[in-house]
């Protein structure tokens, strides 16, 4: 038989019964696979990364990552309704930041882990671009997120 899966069946009760009492209500886990399903979206990730480096203003963001500002603020209106960035208005200029410190500990966990399992530099630039298209935005599903940002002052 496969090394996948199991030569015999023997459920552990034990180990199930932890489990399920370890589970999260379904409310809960709905929310959290919508906080994941905005990190989906490549450009959005991108974001995140320039944003990681600190608070940056639209213009900056456009021109770091060669985006349309229109696109860019499309992005960035999407992360800040999923609670993962916060914005601040100086005159004429918006400035994005990251939420708080649980987006970026996400963020950089998850580089860290794709670092380890691809065994390539993270953030490099030489690194030539993906074979697989970009995936179109998705839209996030209009339901509440665990995570609430408090503004940037």
């Amino acid at each position: 038989m496969s090394e996948e899966v199991c030569d015999a069946v023997e459920v552990h009760g034990d180990r199930v019964s932890n489990a399920q009492s370890s589970m999260p209500d379904q409310a809960l886990t709905d929310s959290l696979a919508d906080f994941f399903r905005i990190f989906g979206d490549r450009t959005r990730v991108r974001i995140l990364l320039a944003l990681d480096s600190g608070e940056m203003c639209v213009c900056d963001i456009s021109e770091a990552l060669g985006m349309s500002m229109s696109a860019t603020s499309h992005q960035l209106r999407m992360l800040r309704d999923a609670h993962l960035v916060s914005h601040r208005k100086e005159g004429k200029c918006v400035y994005y930041s990251l939420c708080d410190d649980h987006v970026k500990v996400v963020l950089e966990t998850a580089l860290e882990h794709v670092g380890e399992a691809d065994r390539t530099p993270l953030r490099n630039p030489q690194r030539p671009p993906s074979d697989t298209p970009a995936p179109g935005p998705r839209e996030p599903p209009a339901s509440n997120f665990v995570a609430r940002c408090i503004p940037v002052l």
